[in-house]
């Protein structure tokens, strides 16, 4: 008698690729604030050894000249070259035979099988993708280079890791613009302290155009307006008074995998709060590898079938002069 799972095994890598695999995208996106932000300009590559971009301009030499002199300038280079490496996220839909087996008298359920086993994959791979895009640990030398580490302005030493002292092969020793604006002192959040921080950040109307952080952060930017805040229509009275929280006009959003003492994320005993520009960021990624889908197998040794989901590729930084962050805020 032929074995009937193979039948089934044929059907959820079908019903995969029609119906789940666009939804998965959609999930893992959509499971943190930057991540989802950042899609909108994602960019995708065919290939290369690394993903390169420009990291600097030169200043400071003057060419001007008048109509009778002698044009005698050297020769200057404009840009800087920055490298990064390309990144490889891969996670596993395994279903296990058995289960296919158990449920192959509904057809129905089977594929919600299918389902549910993608839509957790969705969850895992949108958890990984935004840990890695604000972890503090840049000795993980094989998950994308996250925001953190682009975000600063340490040269080897002091409270970030030594491998602050380079982004994307730039020295930041040498090569001033290449550090961001760090506040590693204001313990209490206050708008002047918040307002430095922008103004550090911004080159007149080039500025930060986005604000995150963890809960604890937003609570106390939110409570910071409370006694400023105004009731805008008639349906608001009695309410809280806010339809969203801005903060000189641009969107203060929630990220739960930014570093907090709330909930332990990071590990940290102060929360973050990032000023990010995100005219200088974007998710770069392999063409063919854009979170896709490698198809079902079974293992030899194994009564599963594993497919798998991959993304290639890595989220640069352009400018981390227009970014800023605040490290040491407790109250």
């Amino acid at each position: 008698m032929a074995f009937a799972a193979s039948v089934y095994i044929d059907e959820a890598a079908a019903a995969t690729e029609r119906w789940f695999r666009p939804k998965v995208i959609d999930q893992v996106f959509n499971s943190n604030a930057v991540t989802a932000i950042l899609r909108r300009n994602a960019r995708t590559l065919d290939g290369g050894r690394t993903i390169d971009f420009p990291s600097l301009y030169a200043k400071g030499t003057t060419e001007w000249i008048g109509k009778t002199d002698t044009y005698s300038a050297p020769f200057v280079d404009q840009l800087g070259a920055a490298r990064l490496d390309w990144k490889i996220n891969t996670t596993p839909v395994v279903l296990f035979t058995a289960d296919l087996l158990m449920n192959s008298s509904s057809k129905h359920q089977r594929i919600n099988l299918v389902m549910q086993k993608n839509m957790a994959a969705a969850r895992t791979m949108g958890d990984e993708f935004g840990n890695a895009l604000f972890t503090l640990d840049y000795t993980t030398t094989d998950q994308i280079d996250s925001l953190d580490h682009a975000v600063s302005d340490q040269t080897g030493t002091s409270d970030e890791t030594g491998f602050s002292a380079t982004y994307a092969g730039v020295s930041r020793t040498t090569q001033s613009v290449w550090r961001s604006n760090i506040d590693d002192t204001a313990a209490t959040l206050s708008i002047g302290v918040l307002n430095d921080s922008w103004l550090t950040a911004s080159e007149g109307s080039d500025q930060p155009n986005l604000i995150v952080s963890n809960n604890k952060a937003y609570g106390l930017y939110y409570d910071l307006l409370t006694p400023i805040q105004r009731q805008g229509t008639d349906d608001l009275l009695g309410k809280a008074g806010f339809t969203s929280t801005l903060f000189n006009g641009k969107p203060w959003v929630i990220d739960s995998h930014v570093a907090s003492s709330d909930r332990s994320v990071g590990g940290v005993s102060t929360e973050y709060v990032y000023m990010l520009n995100t005219n200088y960021i974007e998710i770069v990624a392999h063409r063919d590898v854009f979170f896709a889908f490698m198809g079902v197998k079974q293992p030899i040794d194994q009564w599963s079938v594993i497919g798998r989901y991959f993304f290639m590729g890595n989220v640069p930084c352009y400018a981390p002069r227009f970014q800023a962050k605040l490290t040491a805020l407790t109250g």
